[in-house]
């Protein structure tokens, strides 16, 4: 028995190591799966997006007073009001 640790190849060439746990292969065959590249990547990228943001200037005051991290509480709004939790989806 062999223990996989699932990669994949994509179209462009690059490799992405897959986020499911380490699985038992048989050695005796092969087992091709067809995976939508873009939805997985999609789904489990984690690089971020720089955005503006425009509020008020008295909020920003007591925001900067307090040490808000305005990105954090963007995040944390945004995947409540979006019905995910706020941690990483990996």
């Amino acid at each position: 028995m062999k223990i996989a640790y699932p990669v994949i190849l994509a179209e462009d060439g690059s490799f992405l190591m897959a986020s499911i746990p380490d699985c038992e292969i048989d050695t005796q065959g092969e087992t091709l799966v067809d995976v939508d590249i873009e939805a997985y990547r999609r789904k489990y990228e984690m690089r971020t997006v720089r955005k503006n943001l425009t509020i008020p200037f008295w909020l920003n005051e007591e925001a900067e007073k307090r040490q808000v991290n305005f990105s954090k509480v963007l995040q944390d709004a945004l995947a409540q009001l979006l019905g995910f939790d706020s941690s990483p989806r990996v």
